[in-house]
């Protein structure tokens, strides 16, 4: 709910049900993550030193949550602007196998911060490694649009958003994404005219 919450840019409300969640045994990240969004960097760094903290699993000592760690350091160094840190960080997250439960959680760290910091050949680079992995996993797709575009490639951004909508084209119609990817789209063919 959180998460919905936090999409939906409702911060109280996202705020109350991440703490609902902590207090019930879930996943924390959603304070993390609603911390990033309000741009309090300092609040989402004191969270993650915590959750790094926590105790090793008893089967010999591993962290299975350290692909997680090392991807939420390199987002907050992204979100810091400190580049080559947050980098080092995602790069390092791919190094190590996922937790069962999160697979494509954090696949995308490294081809998004390559996008937010304007690196777009690495970010398009980035986004067909990681749809060879999963060539539906949709938001993929619209990012790696969002980076040919910028780069240029309208034609290319065009079939990425096509894909995108196609994929999901049983979402509900008021997903910012989907409202967006359409307007990009109809942007594309007006200026083609």
């Amino acid at each position: 709910m959180a998460s919905v919450y936090r999409k939906q840019g409702d911060f109280a409300r996202a705020q109350d049900a991440a703490r609902q969640a902590e207090k019930h045994g879930g996943r924390p990240h959603a304070s993390f993550f609603l911390a990033l969004d309000r741009g309090d960097l300092d609040r989402a760094r004191r969270w993650l030193e915590g959750w790094a903290r926590r105790p090793l699993q008893p089967n010999r000592g591993m962290r299975p949550w350290q692909r997680e760690l090392s991807a939420l350091r390199g987002q907050l160094a992204c979100k810091a602007g400190r580049a080559a840190e947050a980098i080092d960080h995602l790069q390092e997250a791919r190094r190590h196998l996922p937790a069962p439960w999160a697979i494509e959680s954090f696949e995308s760290g490294l081809a998004d911060c390559y996008l937010e910091l304007g690196r777009f050949d690495e970010a398009i680079a980035e986004y067909e490694r990681i749809l060879r992995l999963n060539p539906n996993q949709r938001l993929w797709h619209y990012r790696l649009g969002l980076a040919c575009q910028r780069k240029g490639d309208t034609g290319r951004a065009a079939s990425e958003w096509r894909r995108f909508l196609e994929i999901w084209k049983d979402a509900d119609s008021d997903i910012p994404e989907l409202l967006d990817a359409r307007r990009r789209l109809q942007g594309i063919k007006i200026a083609g005219r």
